[in-house]
């Protein structure tokens, strides 16, 4: 015993009790010297005994038990190593019991560095929680020849930050989601003992993005239950797909599944999605999309089942097959109109090196299937010669409302009577105002901008069923 206590320097701890004191010691992962202050058999509610005693937070020495001084509330994950454990065990501590679910107490920090990943890492029922890292110098890799189903598993967290880390995959590794957000047992709106009293809410992603690695959704944000207004900055994704893959690179951010109501918004800042089927699907939940783009993009946005306002705005789209698809119309799911406004849109069918990235075979480049559409100071560029594009406008199959599409102020190289294809059931209209087609004779659409009644407006009756 007389050999450890010589590793130990007892040191004066001013304003503490005669019975407390700070010792000094070496960590056994960074050989800094680290401090430790002298507890009773609890701290913060909850006892402390031999089974506590890790020697990374909790020390036993000569029967009394010690806690490490951890300064500006900050835990540092390389205390406990550079693995999947090494970061649930600091998610774990960073966390404080407040009844029906926890709040976070402390910082994670995760320095530069690669961290094997061969498990998911589980946040649930916590408040609050904050894990940030160094950059793109901070890597989650996925373990050689491992399959897991994600890196991070959130269940019931809300007002979370998670910041400034990127993901990867080593050889022969996959996931299905880098991120997989949800709420209790996915299926009642009270959740059963045992599992999460809260939401997933407000939670917010910044600077994360993936330099490696096999996904099937790089982020899905599960809509069996409450789990909205999330906030994605500067969060961006990159695969590999090409038509014949099946299971990987099928979507960027898959939201929802049209299930619960209460999966309502979600906004994404400057997101740049490259080389994956379908850069956002969204099913029963709606938001925003500003700035960023996508090339190398099967179809940009993806909605099934009914959906809430969608807002897509300064946004680049270069290699890309889709803008818009509009999937399950045919149901008559539709309670509710949809309504998504896309605004200052800049799309070119060009701009990849894959021939499969290119305007679609069928050459329909927007496909609404309920509520109103509206394409605003938009430009569509660069499309292969002799390729006509259409956009096709469908409806619910109930009489609950009408479709409609409104192009203003946007430039289209298209001759404009050949642009739209209406199902003549669908109840739908086009409307077309100060638009500008560019197509060699064509007709100069920006010439009628003044003539507001009568500048092309279309009514299903009026054009082919195709």
């Amino acid at each position: 015993m007389k050999s450890i206590l010589l590793l130990f320097i007892a040191i004066p701890f001013l304003g503490l009790a005669q019975n407390s004191d700070v010792i000094s010691v070496a960590d056994r992962n960074s050989k800094e010297s680290v401090s430790f202050r002298r507890i009773s058999t609890s701290d913060e509610g909850k006892k402390i005994d031999d089974q506590q005693v890790d020697d990374v937070i909790y020390k036993k020495i000569n029967g009394n038990f010690y806690k490490r001084v951890i300064p500006q509330n900050i835990v540092d994950v390389t205390w406990f190593g550079n693995t999947s454990d090494a970061i649930q065990k600091a998610v774990d501590f960073a966390s404080v019991n407040l009844g029906p679910w926890k709040r976070a107490k402390y910082s994670i920090y995760l320095p530069e560095g690669t961290y094997v990943i061969d498990k998911p890492i589980k946040i649930t029922n916590v408040e609050g929680i904050h894990i940030y890292g160094g950059g793109i110098g901070t890597l989650l890799e996925i373990k050689e020849n491992t399959k897991i189903s994600s890196i991070f598993e959130l269940n019931g967290t809300a007002y979370g930050v998670y910041e400034n880390f990127y993901f990867g995959g080593a050889p022969g590794s996959s996931c299905d989601n880098f991120i997989y957000m949800y709420w209790g047992d996915k299926k009642s709106d009270v959740q059963p003992v045992g599992y999460p009293k809260r939401s997933s809410t407000q939670n917010s992603f910044t600077n994360i993005r993936n330099i490696s690695g096999k996904f099937k959704d790089a982020v899905r944000i599960d809509g069996h239950n409450q789990n909205d207004m999330s906030m994605w900055y500067n969060c961006s994704f990159n695969g590999n797909w090409t038509p014949k893959e099946k299971d990987f690179f099928q979507s960027a951010f898959n939201i929802g599944d049209g299930t619960a109501g209460n999966n309502l918004i979600h906004n994404f800042q400057n997101s740049y999605i490259v080389g994956v089927k379908n850069a956002f699907i969204f099913g029963g939940v709606g938001g925003s999309i500003t700035g960023g783009g996508a090339s190398n993009v099967d179809t940009y946005i993806v909605r099934n089942n009914p959906n809430e306002t969608l807002l897509v705005s300064g946004v680049r789209l270069e290699g890309t097959s889709r803008i818009y698809r509009n999937e399950g119309y045919l149901n008559g799911i539709h309670e509710y109109p949809d309504n998504v406004t896309f605004q200052n849109l800049w799309y070119s069918a060009s701009g990849s090196p894959h021939d499969y990235f290119d305007s679609a075979a069928d050459g329909i480049l927007i496909f609404h299937g309920g509520g109103t559409l509206n394409i605003m100071g938009s430009t569509f560029t660069y499309f292969p010669k002799d390729k006509k594009i259409r956009i096709k406008l469908s409806g619910a199959m109930n009489n609950n409302f009408h479709n409609a599409i409104n192009i203003i102020g946007s430039n289209i190289p298209e001759k404009f009577e050949n642009l739209f294809i209406v199902d003549s059931w669908a109840h739908a209209s086009a409307n077309v105002i100060g638009s500008n087609e560019t197509a060699e004779g064509g007709m100069k659409m920006g010439n009628h901008v003044h003539q507001w009644m009568k500048d092309f407006n279309y009514k299903s009756t009026s054009l082919p069923n195709k």
